[in-house]
């Protein structure tokens, strides 16, 4: 049965908990996409030309999908330092040249007294001191003045050339931290996991100070570019590392009132929920209904997620990714199958990989998630 609704129609569709024409589809390749193209990772990251040509051309090896999970040109490995709040290592600086992926170096370079520090001086001053801090060999006013503005033009022009022009929505190419993460990374998780016992009122105190410049620095970076959707980012937040007393203490409040912001602002935030978010999915209920994606790996159960919030939000993925690099074309038929009948029920699924799309997928088994999703997720037949 042929299309019959734009992919940008489809999306909208299942965002607004409606059964579109069929289901969507929309795996997260990255490093992948060097890959199967025969780059290296080192390529991907520095020449953002190749990056982008190697993702579109993957895209349409596999006759393309429905929204763009990840969105080349924003991302390389100078831009990687200054969004992530730990040291990251990447091909050819910090790793071999020859190393399929970017690697993240957690330590403790946050002390105890940088929370006084972003609550007497604000958020900003005290990140860029700790950039300084955590890449003392690094010209920083370089990656600001240079690289972060040659990613965010790259990444507007793919925007414009996608969502506007060709009706595919991106789904990623902002993010934001939530400033729990941000801390917990900063802290290094051992760290932080005592401060949450030991100081709980100094990380609030310093996640309150931090939240609005973090989320005003997305929604301007969104707007700046066009975007429609944002990327939010969890991690640590989820029941792998904290109980549910902490996450509604110290997560709860901060995630509500990011969520709500981006809502008011006419964007969709994906929520990125890495690690097994089970235990609270009935938290976010609290959240705004049919203005949201939950994005899970497969440590999250997707089917409960059905159950606890199939009439409250949007949910994608949930492809393991040991399927996808070890299993064979009917695995991947099969585990696409079942999503489909069981989440995908009455619409408001996306088919996706569990997380990223691994580097070493069989480029088969991904063409196989995405056929899938064209053939048997008809909704009408």
């Amino acid at each position: 049965m042929a299309d019959v609704m734009t992919p940008k129609e489809r999306i909208e569709a299942v965002i607004g908990l409606e059964q579109p024409d069929r289901v969507p589809v929309a795996p997260m390749p990255i490093y992948f996409n060097a890959h199967v193209n025969g780059i290296s990772s080192k390529e991907f990251l520095r020449n953002m030309v190749r990056q982008v040509e190697v993702t579109e051309r993957t895209f349409e090896r596999m006759g393309g999908w429905d929204a763009w999970y990840f969105a080349p040109g924003g991302t390389n490995w100078k831009t990687l330092k200054i969004r992530f709040p730990l040291q990251i290592l990447t091909p050819g600086d910090g790793l071999p040249d020859d190393a399929p992926l970017p690697q993240l170096d957690e330590k403790e370079v946050m002390a105890v007294g940088d929370y006084d520090v972003v609550i007497n001086d604000g958020y900003d001053a005290w990140y860029a001191a700790y950039l300084r801090r955590l890449y003392p060999d690094e010209n920083l006013d370089v990656i600001f003045t240079q690289y972060a503005p040659a990613a965010s033009k790259a990444l507007a022009a793919f925007h414009r050339k996608w969502e506007v022009e060709r009706k595919v929505p991106l789904l990623y190419g902002v993010s934001i931290f939530q400033p729990v993460e941000i801390f917990s990374f900063a802290r290094s998780f051992y760290q932080f996991a005592l401060d949450l016992a030991r100081r709980p009122e100094k990380v609030t105190q310093a996640c309150d100070a931090a939240l609005e410049p973090v989320l005003q620095r997305a929604i301007n970076g969104c707007k700046n570019m066009g975007l429609t959707a944002l990327w939010v980012g969890g991690w640590r937040t989820g029941a792998t590392f904290i109980s549910p007393r902490q996450f509604e203490r110290f997560v709860l409040p901060g995630l509500k009132k990011i969520v709500n912001e981006l809502v008011a602002n006419d964007l969709t935030p994906v929520l990125h929920f890495d690690a097994n978010w089970t235990p609270f999915l009935r938290f976010l209920r609290e959240l705004p209904p049919k203005k949201c994606i939950l994005a899970t790996d497969q440590e999250t159960d997707l089917f409960e997620a059905k159950k606890v919030l199939g009439d409250h939000m949007c949910l994608l993925g949930n492809v393991h990714p040991h399927t996808l690099a070890l299993g064979t074309v009917d695995d991947v038929v099969a585990e696409c199958r079942r999503l489909i009948d069981i989440v995908g029920a009455g619409g408001g699924f996306i088919l996706s990989s569990g997380c990223e799309v691994p580097f070493n997928a069989r480029p088969e088994n991904v063409q196989a998630m995405v056929d899938t999703a064209k053939t048997y997720g008809v909704y009408q037949k």
